[in-house]
Parts: C-alpha cells; sequence; structure tokens
C-alpha cells in the first residue's frame, strides 16, 4: 500500500533534498500535524462506517416499509393489527393491546437494529482491501512531511514527480476521487528524493575553474539494469531520460493539486 506504518527514517527527508531544498508554498509547519494523522485515520473510519449505515438503512426501509411504518406508530394504533412474529419470523401474530404492541414494537426495533449492524460489517469486510489502502495512504503525509501541500516544509518537485510515476498505481472511487495507490510508494519517494538530492547538489556545485576534458561516451545503460516495482514496472526515470514534471505551470501544480485533493478525500483540510 502507499506508506509504511513505522517509517521512521522516511519521517524527515533524506541526503537534504526534502524541506531545505524544496520551496515551501505556506506558513503551516508541517512537523505540528504529528499528532492530527490519528485523528484523520479515526475519522475517515467513522465517515465510512456511518455512510454504510444510512445506505443499509435507506435498503431495509425498502425491503420492509411496513416493519418501520409499525415501529413508528403510536402502540394504540397498532392494537388488533396482525404482524410479523419477533420470536419466529415465520409466523404471524396478532397484538392483543397497547402494551402488547409497545412490547412488539420494541422488539422489533432490535431486530432491525441488529440487521443493520450485521449488514454494515459484511459490506466492511468486503471494502476491507480499500480500507487498507486509504489508511497506508495516509501514511504517505505522516512519513513525508516534503509532501504535505501549502507548508513550509513541501517540496513541489518531489510532489510532482512522485505523482507522475506513480500514477499508473493509483486507486480511485467510482466517482474518481483518489484513495491511495495498490503498491507501496515509499520506495519510490525515497529514491526520487535521493535522485534529486544528487541533481540539486550538482546544479549547486561551482564551476570549475579550467575546461574539463571532453568525457568518454557513457556506456549505453539498459533498461533492465533500472529498479522495477512488484508489478514489472519502472520505480524511477530511467537514465538518460529527462523528467518533463514542472515544464509548465500546469505541470508545476499538478502534485500539488493531486496530493491536495487526496488529503481533502480522507478528511484532511490543508
Amino acid at each position: 500500500m502507499a506508506g509504511e506504518p513505522g517509517a521512521a527514517a522516511a519521517a524527515q527527508p533524506a541526503d537534504g533534498a526534502g524541506p531545505a531544498a524544496g520551496a515551501g508554498v505556506g506558513e503551516l509547519d508541517a512537523t505540528t500535524l504529528t499528532d492530527r494523522w490519528g485523528e484523520i485515520a479515526n475519522g475517515f473510519e467513522s465517515a465510512q462506517e456511518e455512510f454504510l449505515r444510512t445506505d443499509v438503512i435507506a435498503e431495509l426501509r425498502e425491503e420492509l416499509p411496513q416493519h418501520f411504518e409499525a415501529i413508528n406508530k403510536h402502540p394504540r394504533e397498532l392494537v388488533g393489527q396482525e404482524v410479523q412474529s419477533v420470536t419466529d419470523l415465520s409466523k404471524r401474530e396478532r397484538l392483543r393491546d397497547a402494551a402488547d404492541a409497545e412490547s412488539w414494537q420494541g422488539a422489533m426495533k432490535r431486530l432491525l437494529a441488529a440487521e443493520v449492524q450485521g449488514r454494515v460489517q459484511s459490506k466492511q469486510e468486503d471494502m476491507r482491501e480499500q480500507f487498507q489502502t486509504v489508511h497506508a495512504s495516509i501514511d504517505l503525509f505522516r512519513n513525508n512531511v516534503d509532501l504535505i501541500p501549502n507548508t513550509k516544509q513541501f517540496d513541489a518537485e518531489l510532489a510532482n514527480r512522485f505523482v507522475s510515476f506513480a500514477k499508473e498505481y493509483e486507486v480511485r472511487s467510482g466517482a474518481g476521487k483518489l484513495l491511495g495507490w495498490s503498491v507501496p510508494v515509499q520506495p519510490l519517494v525515497n529514491q526520487l528524493r535521493t535522485q534529486m538530492a544528487g541533481e540539486r547538489a550538482t546544479k549547486a556545485a561551482p564551476a570549475a575553474a579550467a575546461p574539463a576534458a571532453p568525457a568518454a561516451p557513457a556506456a549505453p545503460h539498459h533498461a533492465t539494469e533500472q529498479p522495477r516495482t512488484p508489478t514489472g514496472q519502472f520505480d524511477a526515470p530511467q537514465a538518460g531520460i529527462t523528467s518533463k514534471q514542472g515544464s509548465s505551470a500546469t505541470g508545476e501544480d499538478e502534485g500539488a493539486g493531486v496530493l491536495a485533493a487526496f488529503a481533502r478525500q480522507n478528511g484532511f483540510t490543508l
């Protein structure tokens, strides 16, 4: 999945290519958000459970409209009516008086509540993989302060490269919202950060006092030598290929936009 819980080494960008090198675009210090990630994860669980509960209740209202109508009536209105037995659902029973009707309503409410809870748990089990993807993806921010948009530490170039290379592993909802990534992307973030540190160090180095002798042609770099993801795809730019991220105004904003939208999807407004 996207993040790697407990990846302490990733919490502070390695090789000097993080907050110090990134421009940063906000006043918020990302390190002050440490205690928020647990709240976000719990908030996601609560929101999803409430959504599923509402959905299940709507399903039951369509399947058993007479039950919901009956439990919302005054007990006296049910006296003498025939209803489904709460002790043997295959049978019917006639309510004798208001006390009998009130007792039946209470028992039926408990049966319906149990049915709702059972269906919610079943749906949660069906969505377990999706929930795991979201939780692991929250750790992308927890472990990489330089990927949190609108903060002092945010590194737009790193964000653009990451979003570009992780695009094919995106997991999206039916509505098209980004839920996370289908493979662990922390190794990719680490590799991109290290690569960028080298590039930035080279650019910052003072020019040589005298022209250097022409370098010998580099040996061809074969694609088979490049590191790959578990699915066989390249984990980072192939040697000799220059990334086009950040070459335009749209490209410069892509990483921040995608990650900010992803954060909002998981209940955190940046």
